[in-house]
């Protein structure tokens, strides 16, 4: 009889065992699942937004003369002495749907169509302060339009999504809005925040109301 007892015993520890084990599971599979739906979509979505073109790219160049008649910026790379700067039709954004999932979380991203973009960088013509060889950048972007409406449109549209890459770990930028034009400047680096914002606000005082 004590044997048996004991085998009783032993079936009925296992079937403890599990069924706690079971539960132990089911609920990191619960936990999981509520971290997932946090994310409105499991998908990546595209949308696809159409605009007017206008390619005209003569009032960049004035922008970027505005910029370099204060003295502390050129186009031009101090060692190699050319210019980085691309002119393409078609904007692209991005936004993650889930920032606990990080690189995992789907993305909502919209595509502007015709919208033509100019990007140039900026070089300091001398070092940061407290340093030699340290010489500070900023990148502007420039967004034509052809007319208020569609630029509206735009705008709303950048503003929801954002502006680079979500995944980078450094994607800051100022934005600065005029008629038919938006202009994005971006630093690349936290020390160099300062800067950004100085010529944002320079951009928009005194070039911004112009077009």
């Amino acid at each position: 009889m004590r044997s048996i007892y004991q085998i009783l015993l032993l079936i009925l520890s296992v079937t403890g065992y599990c069924s706690c084990h079971q539960a132990s599971n089911q609920s990191k599979k619960n936990i999981k699942e509520i971290d997932t739906d946090t994310c409105s979509s499991k998908y990546d979505t595209t949308i696809y937004l159409q605009f007017s073109k206008d390619s005209s790219n003569h009032d960049f160049d004035q922008l970027i003369k505005l910029i370099e008649g204060k003295g502390e910026f050129s186009r031009y790379h101090r060692k190699r002495h050319d210019i980085d700067s691309v002119s393409q039709s078609g904007v692209y954004l991005q936004k993650l749907l889930c920032y606990d999932l990080f690189e995992k979380s789907p993305i909502k991203k919209y595509v502007l169509q015709n919208v033509y973009s100019t990007w140039m960088r900026l070089y300091s013509i001398k070092p940061l302060k407290g340093t030699k060889d340290y010489f500070p950048a900023f990148e502007i972007t420039q967004l034509n339009f052809v007319n208020t409406e569609e630029k509206k449109r735009a705008y709303q549209t950048i503003r929801e999504i954002g502006w680079g890459n979500p995944l980078f770990k450094w994607n800051d930028y100022y934005i600065v809005n005029s008629k038919t034009r938006i202009y994005i400047l971006e630093s690349k680096a936290a020390m160099f925040s300062e800067i950004r914002d100085r010529y944002a606000r320079i951009i928009q005082k005194e070039w911004a109301i112009l077009y």
